[in-house]
């Protein structure tokens, strides 16, 4: 399944267990927020509850700015997974959510931290199918980090 032997289900799980888990709901009182804010939380209220945890957020970053990008798509593959799963309820909108998350990171982090080649192509080829519905600007967006990353 991974092809880095190091980047297992439990060791990503291991790294999951580290960060608290997402409660249900958020008890905000929004009479006091303002309307921008309260768009947000309404948002992260109907966000599946594997996307509110973040720690896919910092694995991702953490393998790409330490230079193992082989690690990006095998976290990718794993919230996915763990979306799919039987039970899950979740839609394909949290799929694209999670992509779309997992790219700003990236995007985000790598001025920081600079874009390892691979990384760029492998996560996009990788969320390449979540993107297939005609998608333009995410699709720019992947094409362009792909320009990058052959530099």
């Amino acid at each position: 399944m991974s092809s880095n032997p190091r980047i297992t289900s439990s060791f990503l799980n291991s790294l999951k267990s580290l960060f608290p888990e997402a409660s249900g709901c958020l008890a905000i009182n929004t009479g006091s927020v303002s309307p921008s804010r309260r768009k947000s939380v309404k948002i992260q209220n109907n966000t599946h509850l594997v996307l509110r945890n973040p720690w896919y957020i910092v694995a991702a970053v953490a393998f790409s700015a330490s230079n193992r990008p082989e690690g990006v798509p095998r976290v990718f593959e794993h919230v996915l997974e763990d979306l799919r799963a039987p039970g899950a309820n979740s839609l394909p909108s949290d799929e694209k959510l999670l992509a779309q998350k997992i790219r700003d990171a990236l995007f985000k982090s790598g001025i920081m931290s600079g874009y390892p080649k691979v990384s760029c192509a492998s996560f996009r080829s990788t969320a390449a199918d979540i993107f297939e519905t005609g998608d333009q600007q995410s699709e720019s967006v992947a094409r362009s980090h792909a320009r990058r990353a052959e530099r």
